[in-house]
């Protein structure tokens, strides 16, 4: 079981907090960051080679790539909430081989279809020496009633923007063909990400990196 607190000031995109923004030596806020249940399965299942793991709860963003930045999507600092599932395999000492799975609950309706996110991801990264290396990843979202309860945003008591209302982004009418007016309630994205990697130069690794996202459902 983990538990993690943070700082922030209620944007779920940072933990950042700017001493003295609150008046007269306020309280500072703690939010609940991540909470969840992890299950790791044994490591012979695989002869040592692969590892699954799954998490439950408000757990880690398993689509975050640490090989090479992918934050056309996803901020660094979201830890959605819901059910992560990871697989990890080495057939040789230079290749590995990832898929990782999730469902997302993005935002919970009283009196309407909650809506949610779910994506699957592979990845390959190959080392070919001790200079080179290089891999790529392909994944798929869809996201899945997004309803009118979705696209409202909210105005914060100062009259601007309310960073913490659901729909709130840089474009609040839908991404979906005018959703909600239509009756189309989904977004289905494809993105991929590749990089190329060279260690030669001692204390100044580089790597060329590279992501292409396709919104499916836009006209």
């Amino acid at each position: 079981a983990v538990f993690r607190i943070a700082s922030g000031e209620g944007d779920w995109r940072s933990t950042n907090y700017t001493s003295g923004k609150n008046y007269d030596f306020y309280l500072n806020n703690i939010w609940i960051d991540r909470a969840y249940l992890a299950f790791h399965a044994p490591t012979s299942w695989f002869e040592e080679h692969g590892k699954l793991d799954a998490n439950l709860g408000k757990v880690p963003n398993p689509f975050l790539w640490k090989t090479a930045a992918n934050a056309m999507i996803w901020d660094d600092d979201i830890n959605p909430e819901g059910l992560a599932v990871q697989f990890t395999y080495n057939p040789t000492e230079q290749l590995t081989l990832s898929a990782n799975s999730g469902l997302f609950i993005i935002k919970e309706n009283s009196g309407a279809k909650d809506p949610l996110v779910t994506g699957i991801q592979a990845a390959a990264e190959y080392a070919a020496d001790n200079n080179f290396n290089f891999g790529g990843q392909a994944s798929f979202y869809s996201f899945a009633s997004l309803t009118n309860g979705f696209f409202v945003s909210g105005t914060s008591p100062s009259g601007g923007p309310d960073p913490t209302a659901v729909g709130s982004g840089n474009i609040i009418d839908g991404l979906t063909r005018g959703a909600p007016n239509n009756g189309n309630d989904g977004v289905q994205a494809l993105a991929f990400t590749g990089y190329v990697g060279y260690n030669g130069f001692e204390d100044w690794p580089l790597q060329i990196w590279g992501s292409l996202v396709d919104n499916m459902s836009a006209v």
